[in-house]
């Protein structure tokens, strides 16, 4: 049976892996800083928002400020203002003292109870870098 294979956003890599990735499989991209990783995630969030229209949830866990990432993907030729495209900036805040230590260990909760960014439960594509 040939599966269909959902394009990571990056020709050369989509070749390598005969066509992309299996659909409805977790991947784990590891390497050092610098190598790429967030990079790698972009790529294929974007393949989702440009080539089907799908839409794509982007979690950042340790960049803060939504707004900054978005800009500089969107200097790199990425259409992360779609409105296909849902950034969260789960990113824990600085804990100054024990006690905040404990609410920023949850980030995620956090963010869901904010109104900065509604969660669209029908996403497609979902990228987390940064875990």
């Amino acid at each position: 049976m040939i599966t269909a294979r959902i394009s990571t956003g990056i020709p050369g890599l989509d070749i390598m892996l005969n066509g992309g990735l299996i659909p409805g499989r977790t991947y784990l991209v590891k390497g050092a800083p610098g190598t790429g990783k967030t990079t790698l995630a972009m790529h294929f969030a974007m393949a989702g928002v440009s080539n089907g229209g799908e839409s794509v949830l982007y979690i950042t866990l340790e960049e803060p400020g939504g707004e900054n990432i978005k800009q500089d993907f969107s200097r790199m030729g990425f259409d992360v203002y779609n409105d296909n495209f849902t950034l969260i900036d789960a990113t824990p805040p600085l804990p100054s003292t024990t006690s905040s230590l404990r609410t920023s260990l949850n980030p995620l909760q956090r963010t869901s109870t904010s109104s900065r960014m509604p969660l669209k439960s029908s996403s497609k594509r979902g990228a987390i870098p940064g875990l």
